[in-house]
């Protein structure tokens, strides 16, 4: 983990089931973060706090000597976005969407990362959670708002759901190859992991996603997917 970690070289990363299961949802105890976080204290995690008010499995990690952390939150993907641990659509296990927001203080440009991860195993919660995300978000992205999305989406390129997105004013950026290997390596479809934008940013060459792996145990059944970003300005 510290490895492939160290080398995203990213200024900022979005995590997805970064939990410690000790049964039920009590996050007082999560190894993941808490270690990955002391062996890299140039970065501070956001959309984390008491799990009792703020579930923390979706962190956003960092670098502290970059961005000012401005504001956080989260709305679960269900019929009660805003009970906390609420379960999804068809009373699956609960999924959500964190997000936090951001100063830039070298340019002092504001913007807000969104984090997410959908249902794997059904489509119709993917469907409902892709409609109250756009939703959601569309008002930030109307009043002119920076945001990013970044999660695994369970889907490919194409799909409705990217769509739904994009039609709210997101812009995918195009990863290539496979984003889930199965925890053993196995690159056997295209990307479900992916990164889109909206307002004051452009992409600045191709997304890069990072198959290496350092040792003999993979830190994650997914690959890290990468993007760089551009202000308009730049």
């Amino acid at each position: 983990m510290a490895a492939v970690f160290a080398g995203l070289q990213a200024d900022l990363v979005a995590f997805q089931e970064m939990e410690t299961f000790e049964g039920g949802d009590d996050d007082g105890v999560n190894l993941a973060r808490t270690w990955l976080l002391e062996a890299n204290p140039a970065y501070g995690a956001a959309a984390v706090g008491d799990w009792r008010v703020f579930p923390s499995t979706q962190p956003i990690f960092y670098r502290k000597d970059r961005f000012d952390l401005t504001d956080q939150g989260w709305f679960f993907l269900s019929d009660t976005p805003d009970v906390i641990y609420s379960r999804t659509f068809d009373g699956s296990y609960p999924a959500f969407l964190s997000w936090a927001a951001f100063k830039d203080r070298q340019t002092g440009a504001a913007f807000r990362v969104a984090n997410v991860h959908l249902d794997y195993s059904s489509r119709e919660n993917r469907t409902k959670s892709i409609a109250l995300i756009a939703d959601r978000l569309a008002p930030w992205i109307d009043d002119g708002k920076t945001v990013i999305l970044a999660g695994d989406l369970n889907a490919l390129a194409g799909s409705s759901l990217h769509d739904r997105l994009e039609q709210v004013g997101l812009t995918f950026v195009p990863v290539k190859g496979a984003t889930y290997h199965l925890d053993r390596g196995l690159n056997l479809f295209g990307a479900i992991d992916h990164i889109a934008f909206a307002g004051g940013l452009h992409p600045v060459g191709t997304p890069v996603v990072y198959r290496q792996n350092p040792g003999p145990v993979w830190p994650s059944d997914h690959y890290p997917v990468i993007a760089d970003f551009g202000g308009t300005q730049d």
